[in-house]
Parts: structure tokens; C-alpha cells; sequence
């Protein structure tokens, strides 16, 4: 079998540093909003919020299940009903709180399918919204752009429910 080095990427061959440009700050330190947000999850899932003065670290990319999940990229968070619609998270912060990683993303949802694109047009949802990475559809990263000054998600496969 032969393999093409040229197009492979950098982290198939070289081990690269799983937890990239991480910074530690105090929680208070987030935006108001994103605070309720987190706390939110935290007392639902783990039934103890976050303190304001704990130190939690921030991160720009964190490997997770030998996937790579990066900020400032668009994910398949689910699909709603029959028609299996994706709906989309652009991961804005990577929080790592009590060793648990929570990604806190806007939501982007599809206003249509533009086949010309083959993209859906997608609308930023106001506030925000956290999950942990196993919560999402899929963990491989969409492409995401603009045009005419509309926003467009597009798949280079499809996702299904299992």
C-alpha cells in the first residue's frame, strides 16, 4: 500500500502536544453570561457548581478519544428529526474544570439547503451553549464559510443516528 507523505497531516506522523496553548484563569474571569452557562451543565451533571475564585484552564485544541477538537471550528452537535437536519456548534472556548472538559459553543442553525453549495445556510443562535465532547454527532471538524454575507455549513459526508 502506498501512502502519499505530501498529503498527510503533520499529527499522523509526529506526535504533537495533545493540549495546545492552554491558559489558566479564575472562572470569574469568564464572561457573566458563559458563567451561568457552565454552572448550569455543572450543577445538572455533577450536582456542585463552579466556584467563582477556582482556577480552570482554558485551551486552543485537546485530543480526545484520539480525535482532535479545536477551537474555532464547527462540529455536528445532533440531528433533529426524520430528516436527520444536523445542527451545528462553532466551538468558541475549550474549559477543562475539575479534569472535565466542557466546550462552550453557539449554536448554528440550518435555515435551508442550498444545493448549488451543497451547504446548508446556517443562523447564529444568541447565547451560549456547553458541551462535553462526547455529546456531539460527530468529532471530525465541517467546513464552515461566508458568502454574499450569509453563513454556510458544509459536510463532506453523512451523518447518521446509531
Amino acid at each position: 500500500m502506498r501512502v502519499s507523505w505530501e498529503l498527510m497531516s503533520d499529527g499522523a506522523v509526529f506526535e504533537n502536544d495533545v493540549a495546545c496553548c492552554s491558559k489558566r484563569c479564575r472562572f470569574c474571569d469568564l464572561a457573566p453570561e458563559l458563567q451561568l452557562t457552565v454552572n448550569h451543565v455543572f450543577s445538572d451533571v455533577f450536582d456542585q457548581p463552579v466556584e467563582a475564585d477556582e482556577l480552570i484552564a482554558s485551551l486552543k485544541r485537546q485530543c480526545f478519544n484520539g480525535v482532535t477538537i479545536a477551537c474555532n471550528k464547527v462540529y455536528v452537535l445532533e440531528l433533529v428529526e426524520e430528516e436527520e437536519v444536523p445542527v451545528f456548534c462553532a466551538v468558541k472556548y475549550m474549559l477543562c474544570i475539575r479534569e472535565n472538559l466542557l466546550l462552550c459553543c453557539r449554536l448554528l442553525i440550518p435555515e435551508k439547503f442550498e444545493r448549488c453549495y451543497h451547504a446548508y445556510c446556517v443562523y447564529e443562535c444568541d447565547g451560549w451553549y456547553a458541551v462535553r465532547p462526547q455529546q456531539l454527532a460527530d468529532h471530525s471538524p465541517v467546513d464552515y464559510f461566508t458568502l454574499h454575507s450569509r453563513n454556510y455549513v458544509s459536510l463532506r459526508y453523512t451523518v447518521v443516528k446509531h
